[in-house]
């Protein structure tokens, strides 16, 4: 079968492409995550549907879909993006709540959120093009082209950009090879093979979104983390990782001496490569560290280990709800670092405040995995969010102590 589908090249748009393995554990869950900024000030909706267009006008893949054909998932890009989501703000001033979008129909969205002396604007983006990696690079790129936008009234000049290469092609020029979870086929030599609708370990149909609680601490309380982190020998990441199992084994009854609690730990192998991979380059470029400890510096050595070894390199993304193994039953944490957030470009009337992720369907967790962290820093200030799965609407009352928990490790090693 033609891999290509001829009809999709006008206006220099790159022609369609099959998903690999990786990109398509996505489809199942109609995975979007949200990039959030808070905006305080004068925000021109006008300028900002503009900037949305440029976006997508120089990342076809943004105004693309997915598209089932001969049951194969195809990457086809589009033309132009569709017009902005404007939505109710939330009553806390936290981030919004956002809808997911239709694979099918696109792959990104932008949505406002409107307060009375702002706005919180979200660019939500299907996990199958873009990893957040990815993501924040194209974030960056809004906000660019907004900023131009207020002042001069004409966006920056765009030309469509190719397709971004999927995570598979990209590691095999560097020489390694894709070994396959469990129920997905390896790739053929010369391009991506079919991969099943729903592969092992995949949920059945997307969940509802996940509840969010959010620790932000202050400027003074993050730098003197860090100093903590540095005097201990260790990174800033890795005693922030240790603080949260120790938190949640404390919380949850665990008793890491006696069952082991596993650590998933996402790794961006773009900077691991040489020469590196461009951040929008590649959709999905992850590696997963998976320890099984407690402590920081066990951390740091196993991702080590893992990176000279090449073994980060073959851990791509999959989903762990049925994994096997002797571990299987054993407790789960997921910690996803997205490092810091650059400043964004902003006119002079606007102040972009706060960064925030935000989930309008739910990440793929197993049954004894009781949350995911993805952490953050902006403007200084480390942010840690928690996804709780929904269940009945309210947070648990474990999941309320481990946050509590959380929240008093990490400040007391602040003060230490």
């Amino acid at each position: 079968m033609n891999d290509v589908l001829p009809d999709r090249r006008a206006a220099g748009i790159s022609a369609a492409r099959p998903l690999d393995p990786i990109e398509s554990l996505f489809i199942s869950l109609n995975y979007f995550v949200g990039y959030s900024v808070r905006c305080r000030g004068r925000l021109d909706r006008g300028a900002l549907d503009a900037a949305y267009q440029a976006l997508c006008a120089g990342h076809p893949v943004l105004a693309g879909r997915v598209e089932p054909r001969d049951g194969r998932h195809f990457l086809v890009p589009g033309a132009g993006g569709g017009p902005v989501r404007v939505r109710g703000a939330a009553a806390d001033d936290g981030p919004p709540a956002t809808e997911p979008g239709d694979q099918y129909r696109g792959l990104s969205a932008l949505e406002v959120a409107e307060h009375a002396d702002g706005a919180h604007v979200t660019l939500l983006v299907h996990h199958c093009v873009a990893d957040a990696s990815a993501a924040l690079g194209l974030l960056a790129e809004l906000w660019d082209h907004y900023t131009r936008l207020a002042a001069t009234g004409a966006p920056r000049p765009v030309r469509p950009g190719p397709l971004p290469a999927g995570p598979v092609a990209v590691l095999r020029r560097y020489g390694y090879e894709f070994a396959p979870p469990a129920g997905l086929a390896a790739p053929a030599p010369d391009g991506p093979a079919p991969a099943p609708d729903r592969p092992v370990g995949c949920p059945d149909a997307p969940g509802p979104p996940p509840l969010v609680r959010r620790l932000v601490l202050t400027r003074a309380e993050t730098a003197a983390l860090s100093a903590r982190a540095r005097a201990c020998g260790v990174t800033l990441n890795g005693l922030l990782s240790g603080a949260l199992l120790r938190a949640n084994a404390r919380a949850r009854g665990w008793d890491a001496a006696d069952s082991p609690v596993l650590l998933y730990y996402p790794v961006d192998l773009r900077t691991r490569l040489s020469p590196p991979v461009q951040r929008t380059e590649v959709t999905n470029l992850l590696g997963i560290a998976l320890v099984v400890v407690g402590f920081a510096r066990t951390l740091r050595e196993r991702l080590r280990q893992d990176l000279e070894s090449g073994r980060a390199f073959q851990m791509l993304p999959r989903f762990p709800e049925r994994d096997a193994g002797q571990d299987a039953a054993a407790p789960v944490l997921s910690i996803t670092n997205w490092g810091v957030i650059p400043r964004l470009p902003a006119p002079e009337e606007l102040v972009i405040s706060d960064f925030a992720s935000t989930w309008p369907t739910a990440p793929p967790m197993r049954p004894t995995q009781p949350c995911g962290y993805v952490v953050h820093s902006f403007d200084g200030r480390l942010a840690v969010e928690s996804l709780v799965p929904a269940g009945g609407g309210t947070v648990p009352a474990v999941e309320e102590a481990a946050a509590a928990a959380v929240r008093e490790d990490l400040l007391a090693a602040a003060h230490a």
